[in-house]
Formats: structure tokens, sequence, C-alpha cells
């Protein structure tokens, strides 16, 4: 989870204009897992907490990178952050 988290990080401050949207869908599609896995099961502490970090690094960078359907996907799924 992290380990996806972080590597997401990397690749947001290392994209250009012409990968941005391959960025983009690969942090779409990373959120999604996470947050169908986390559905899935019950998780040890640790690891819930780990999925938290991972799912609020990935929501800072939706918010705040100027994407509209960033903004919009980060928002629809701040409801999981707030339960």
């Amino acid at each position: 989870m992290m380990q996806n988290a972080f590597a997401i990080c990397a690749l947001n401050l290392t994209m250009t204009d012409t990968d941005k949207l391959a960025v983009f869908h690969i942090m779409e599609a990373k959120v999604a897992e996470l947050i169908h896995k986390s559905n899935e099961a019950t998780w040890p502490i640790a690891e819930n907490l780990a999925g938290v970090q991972a799912l609020i690094l990935v929501h800072i960078i939706q918010l705040f990178d100027g994407d509209i359907r960033q903004r919009a996907l980060a928002e629809q799924n701040e409801v999981i952050l707030v339960d």
C-alpha cells in the first residue's frame, strides 16, 4: 500500500504534460484497488493505518494537482476518510 503511494508521489513529481494522463490513470487504479481491498476484509490496525496513510497521500495529490477530474474523485472518496 505505502509503496504504491510513494510511487505515485514520485510519478507526480517527475511527470510531464505528455504522461500526465497515464499517471492519473495509475493513481485512479491504485485508489480503487485500495478501497476495494479495504471493503473485502477486516484489516489489523497496522494495515488499516497504512491504508489510511496511503489514501491521504494520494488524496492530497488529487486535491491540489489542479486537474478537475482528480479533484472530483478526491472529493468523492473523501467519505472513506471521514468514516
